[in-house]
Order: structure tokens, then sequence, then C-alpha cells
């Protein structure tokens, strides 16, 4: 490619990431617990002014009162918070004032910022392993894939691991493949943002791909020599300065609970399965859906690489497979946990693409102008029509009580527009491959696909999130209670209860009774949010009649992904 179209090319990837990370990233209300546990652990960060091992009250995650993650995620999101309140109110606040000002969108900006970065260094940096218009093809494969979409989008340490470990190898094979040693230094310095996003898995994961491709090419070519040279001490030193004086202070102040929580339950339990074992194949069906058909293509990167035998997409084969091959063998299995083999993934379809094309003579160029023809265009039209038509129909009391809750006209007509354009490159896709036009009918299905992710569905999880979110009971909550009284929480478990706290205006003003503890023998006057069970049972111990006794005030539900839990908001009254 020439450097003008590399460049525009380059833009307009990133511009298209912005908008897949960025757009109505606040959109959507907190309903699940692995977001709203990274929220609360940043609040109370910037509640308390302690940055280094924040305390959140009766919280206990693994056991512990300390935090289950490392720091590097929190810091970013209560960093997010504060230059907002900065750049619209001229000063930051301090305390319970800016940790009130946390939201939904600072939860997410570090997961977003880290997809925008991993998709920069894929078009970038990749361009070293597979060229540049196969690493720009890889960039816009992760731009299509579910499971990278989402999680840019989800509050969670997922993303922000992905980004530091593909910067890790990526600068690791320029150090291993280029004759760039001094590369290996500023892959040290994402290994040890990776392990500050999520612990040791961060430096294991690039060991186990790193380690690997040496041996092989060591066995390969018979000679360990060539990787001597490599400035190894000076990478783990510069690796050792970064990571190691958080954990040093925060052990150093929460003691053993930091290495039981992170090291011992979070890491090695996960691995082993003392925590929980999921079955063999678990991940088979994350790994079929939530990046095809990209996947698919990245077999055929790994096939094509084996049998020309190229080192650089050999290297990024055995990323692949490695980091693969680690989550399989632990115990503990998430989906989201393929997530930092997507890249790897990526540039292997990127790599094939990139020689099917040019075994075919076939530009981008070409390709999207056979995916995308003149009807194509005339569509748009259409398009705006259905963005007009959607953000008007979104205000009618009708759609909003099919829907169940209310929706921004931007969201209606995002929904629209997004469906419009899918509709129609689905139809691109149809005609391409009735034409036998297969870049072209990729290219169709890419732009259906980021269409659809960027309108139906980041519009359905709005709706689905407003359905189960907390947030109104919490306002009703905090808006019942009396100026400065206090409200309990009892009985709604450890897990959903930072659901609550996440939302509640007010740290100070909110204790949640560890699950732990059950209930107490003797409880004060004032006010609880109670599990239904658990206000059942305080009813059969007690006349609720007395003056004395319960007064319930209203009932109503937490929900989270998975789980309904019925709560009753009560007053006690003191005795006369």
């Amino acid at each position: 490619m020439s450097t003008p179209a590399r460049l525009a090319a380059t833009a307009a990837l990133l511009v298209c990431a912005l908008a897949v990370g960025f757009l109505r990233l606040g959109a959507a209300p907190v309903y699940i617990l692995n977001e709203a546990r990274e929220g609360v652990y940043a609040r109370a960060m910037l509640d308390s002014g302690n940055f280094l091992l924040p305390v959140v009250r009766n919280h206990v995650e693994n056991g512990e009162t300390v935090q289950d993650k490392p720091p590097l995620v929190h810091w970013l999101s209560a960093t997010a918070t504060a230059l907002r309140v900065w750049a619209t109110g001229g000063r930051v606040a301090v305390g319970p004032a800016l940790a009130a000002r946390y939201d939904e969108w600072s939860l997410r900006f570090p997961s977003a910022l880290a997809a925008l970065l991993t998709v920069a260094a894929i078009a970038l940096l990749g361009r070293h392993l597979v060229g540049d218009r196969a690493a720009l093809l890889a960039g816009a494969t992760l731009l299509a894939s579910w499971q990278f979409v989402h999680q840019a989008r989800f509050g969670r340490v997922d993303m922000a691991l992905c980004g530091s470990v593909t910067l890790v190898m990526l600068l690791a094979g320029r150090a291993l493949l280029d004759g760039a040693p001094r590369a290996l230094l500023p892959a040290a310095a994402a290994a040890a943002l990776a392990v500050l996003a999520k612990g040791p898995l961060g430096i294991a994961l690039p060991l186990a791909a790193g380690v690997s491709f040496v041996a092989i090419r060591t066995i390969q070519d018979r000679s360990f020599s060539r990787w001597r040279a490599l400035p190894w001490r000076q990478a783990l030193l510069v690796w050792a300065l970064l990571a190691l004086p958080w954990y040093i202070a925060a052990i150093g102040t929460g003691g053993m609970a930091v290495v039981r929580s992170q090291f011992l339950k979070e890491t090695v339990g996960q691995f082993t399965g003392a925590n929980a074992h999921m079955r063999l194949f678990y991940y088979l069906g994350p790994w079929l859906l939530d990046s095809a058909p990209w996947n698919l293509l990245g077999v055929l990167g790994v096939w094509h690489a084996w049998r020309t035998r190229d080192p650089r997409a050999g290297f990024c084969a055995v990323w692949w497979g490695c980091f693969l091959a680690v989550f399989q063998l632990a115990a503990y299995k998430r989906r989201a946990y393929l997530l930092p083999a997507l890249p790897a993934g990526a540039l292997l379809a990127g790599y094939w693409m990139d020689r099917w094309l040019a075994d075919r003579g076939v530009t981008l160029r070409a390709a999207l102008a056979a995916a995308l023809p003149a009807w194509w265009w005339r569509a748009l039209g259409l398009t705006a029509a259905a963005a007009g038509a959607g953000s008007v129909a979104v205000r009618a009391a009708v759609v909003q009580r099919w829907l169940g809750t209310a929706l921004q006209p931007v969201d209606g007509a995002l929904a629209l527009a997004g469906a419009a354009v899918g509709a129609a490159a689905l139809l691109a896709f149809a005609r391409a491959a009735r034409h036998r036009q297969p870049a072209a009918a990729l290219a169709a299905l890419w732009v259906a696909l980021v269409a659809v992710y960027l309108g139906p569905v980041a519009t359905s999880e709005v709706v689905i999130a407003q359905r189960h979110s907390p947030a109104p009971l919490v306002q009703r909550m905090a808006a019942d209670l009396p100026a400065g009284e206090p409200a309990t929480v009892l009985g709604v478990g450890d897990a959903a209860s930072l659901l609550l706290l996440f939302y509640f205006p007010d740290f100070a003003r909110i204790d949640v009774v560890p699950q732990r503890n059950g209930i107490p023998p003797t409880l004060s006057a004032g006010h609880y949010l109670l599990a239904e069970n658990v206000w059942t049972r305080l009813l059969a111990n007690e006349d609720a009649g007395n003056e004395d006794g319960w007064r319930a005030l209203w009932s109503d539900t937490v929900r989270e992904r998975g789980m309904t839990i019925p709560v009753v908001f009560a007053e006690r009254r003191p005795p006369h």
C-alpha cells in the first residue's frame, strides 16, 4: 500500500474504533455484578483518597476485605472522573463529593481506551509481523468480533489485560524477529501494565508464548546464540520496577489478605479449580461464535504460515495457540477470558486475507466497490429516514410499554439506522455470494456486523440494562431516607450488595451486613433494606404492630443477570 492510502485507511480504522468503544459508552446503567465490583473499588479510592488499597466497608471478596484485582483499571477509572469534573467545573472536588460524580462512563472508560489502543497497536505494529494491508485487515476484524466489541464497552479488567499483552507480544515480536533488541524493554513495561491490570496472568501469558516460540526456533536452528544478545536482564529490571512496587506496598498495608485474595484464591484457585471447575469443552462454543467468521480465517492463516514456513506468521500462530492453551488448561473458565487471544487470531485472519487477495490481484478498494454497489449507496437515504423514524418512535408511549423502559432519541435513531445499514449490507453479501465474489462478500459481512453491533445490539443492551438495573431502587431509597440518616442492607448478599453500593450517593450512609454474619441478634432503630426472606423472619420474631416494631415502607426487587432478590425497605422504630 502507498503511504497516503495506508494513513487514510489507518485513520478510518481508528475512527471506527472510537465509535465502537465510546459511542453511548455510559448509556446503559450497571446491572451486572462484575461491573459493579470494579466501580465500587474505584469509587472507594475517590471517596477515601486511598489509591493503594482502599477498603470497601463491609464488602467481602474472596473471603477478604481487600480488592481482588490490582488497581490499574481503578486508577484509570478514577482519573477519568477527576478529569471530567475538572473539565466541566474548573476544579476537582475531593473525597465523597468527587466519588458522587463517578458514573457508568468513568467505569467503562478504561475498557474503551484499551480497545482503541489495541486496534491502533495491531494496525501500526502488526504490520511488522504480517504487512501493512494484513495489519489493517486484522484491526478491522477485531471491530467486527462480538466479544471484542462487547468487552470494549464493559467495565471490567479483561480489555485492559488484552491491550497490554497484545502490546507485549507485538513488541516482543519486533525484538525476536526484526533485530530490534531494545523493543524488549517497552515490551517489559507493557507486561508490567498487564500484571497491574489482572495480576500474574499478565506475565504468564506472554511468557508462555515467547518461551514457546524461542524454543521452537532454537530447535529448528539448533542454536540459542541469536537470543542471548537480547537484553533480558534489563527487561526484567524494567518489569520489576514498574510491576512490583504496588504489590510490595499493598502487602505491607494489607498483609497476607492481599496474598490470599489476589494470589492464592484469584490466581492459583482459579487455575487449579479450587474455586470452581468447568467442563472440558467449555470454550468450544465461545471460540466458534464470539469472533466468527474471522477465527476460522485465522485457522486458514495458521495453515498458510505452516505451509510457507513464514516465521512472522508462525510467531502469531504460536502466540494464538499458547494463549488458548493456557485458558484451556485452567480449571475455572469464563467466556471473556478468551479475549486476549483475539488479536493474534485477527492478525492471522488478516494475514490470510491479504495473501488471498494478493494471489488474485484484488485490491481492498475493488473488494469494497464490489461489496457496496451503487444501489447500496442509494439505500443510505433510507438509512437517514430510518434514523429519523427511530428517534421519533422511541418517544411513543406504546413503544415504551413494549420495551419496558424509556430510551433517548439517539438510541432509537442508531438502532434503526444500524438495522437499515446491516440489512443493506446483508443484501450486498448475498449478491456477492451469488456472483461468487468472496472478497466482496467478506467486506459486506464486515459492514453488516459493525452496523448491527453499533446499532440494534447496543440499543438492546441499553434496554436490558435499564430494565434490570437497581439504580431507580437506590435513588428511591436515598430519597426516602431522612437527611443524614444511614441505611443498612441486610440479607441481600455480598455480591448483589455491590450493585447497591455502586449507585448509593454516599458510602458513609450505607452499611452492608456481610452475608457470613447472618442476622444480628439485635437491630437498632433506623432504616433497612431487607431481603424478603429476612423481613419475614423478623416479623415472625416480634409483633409488627407494636410501637417499637417494624414498619414496611415499600417493596421492590434487586435484579442481576440470572438472579432476582425481592426486598423490603422498612423502618425500625425506636422504643417508647
